[in-house]
């Protein structure tokens, strides 16, 4: 709040989990083990079961948030944080 006064304004976006495309394994790449394709599995069921609206998040509606507090309709908002995270908290 200091930092009010000189027109800077500090905000945060705090992300659920996001689906960035990273689940598909490129072709040449190393396998995963079975243990390690399960454990992944589990991380994904996990993240679908702590978020309410049930889907993960897209990089899309992180970088929207992000817009939002750069955007003029947002100069008076400041020392806010914002969860994009399909309602999951934490």
């Amino acid at each position: 709040m200091e930092l009010g006064e000189t027109g800077v304004r500090v905000n945060c976006v705090s992300p659920g989990a996001i689906d960035n495309g990273q689940r598909a394994i490129p072709r040449n790449a190393n396998p995963l083990s079975a243990q390690e394709q399960e454990w992944m599995k589990g991380i994904y069921t996990q993240s679908l079961r702590d978020t309410p609206m049930n889907r993960l998040g897209q990089m899309e509606e992180i970088a929207a948030a992000i817009c939002f507090f750069a955007a003029p309709e947002a100069s008076y908002v400041t020392g806010q944080v914002l969860y994009v995270a399909g309602g999951g908290i934490g």
